[in-house]
């Protein structure tokens, strides 16, 4: 379960430009997800990102960033009833021991952050480490549960969700104006996501790749 794996941010690196430039980053990867307490098992699903890297002060910058970057978890029993995202729907036979999507809830994200990081080169200048830290917010714009609208299944859920990112990793030089990037970023969510009873918070644990542009 995500929401149980370490704080691998915390030992790890990321692929970040030096700060005396301004940089592009264009990212894909996976993202492994969960939703914690109800969805006790992960999925995984694709994301994309975008961000630009402003310099502060030093080996600091602060790089804005913009993601596709879906959420959601599964039950382990795909054919226990269960309790609801929000007011639950109807319990009835037709679910038990029979043939049905499985208990999947997927949000489609639209993510925001702005995460302070450190960059450290090395002497020969083709390879940097850095770290990144900070705020994220995501506006989920669609629900699905079973296949289905999640408004049609009865689940009601919150329109946003925020928390804090932690992460790293590295950036190998292509040319002189280019990085391959590979980051690891776990982002931790902290608002309550349901609108009625019980309380849940999303886990997603994000592997990218992509290309690191000077572009100032």
């Amino acid at each position: 379960m995500i929401g149980k794996i370490p704080l691998l941010g915390c030992v790890l690196l990321i692929a970040i430009p030096a700060a005396a430039q301004t940089q592009l980053g264009i990212r894909t990867g996976i993202g492994v997800n969960s939703v914690s307490p109800e969805y006790d098992e992960s999925i995984t699903r694709i994301i994309a990102a975008a961000d630009v890297t402003l310099p502060l002060y030093g080996l600091l910058g602060i790089r804005v960033g913009a993601a596709y970057a879906p959420r959601g978890g599964r039950r382990s029993n795909p054919n226990m009833p269960d309790t609801g995202f929000g007011d639950g729907t109807p319990r009835g036979t037709r679910y038990a021991n029979a043939a049905h999507p499985q208990n999947v809830l997927v949000m489609s994200y639209a993510q925001l952050s702005a995460l302070l990081h450190a960059s450290l080169e090395t002497q020969a200048g083709l390879v940097e480490f850095g770290m990144v830290g900070g705020p994220w917010f995501g506006l989920i714009t669609w629900c699905s549960y079973r296949n289905d609208p999640c408004a049609d299944r009865g689940r009601d859920f919150e329109s946003y969700d925020y928390g804090l990112a932690l992460g790293g990793g590295v950036a190998l030089a292509v040319s002189d104006d280019v990085d391959l990037a590979l980051e690891l970023i776990h982002f931790f969510g902290m608002a309550d996501i349901r609108s009625e009873r019980g309380r849940a918070t999303t886990s997603h644990l994000a592997g990218q790749i992509g290309f690191v542009f000077e572009i100032g």
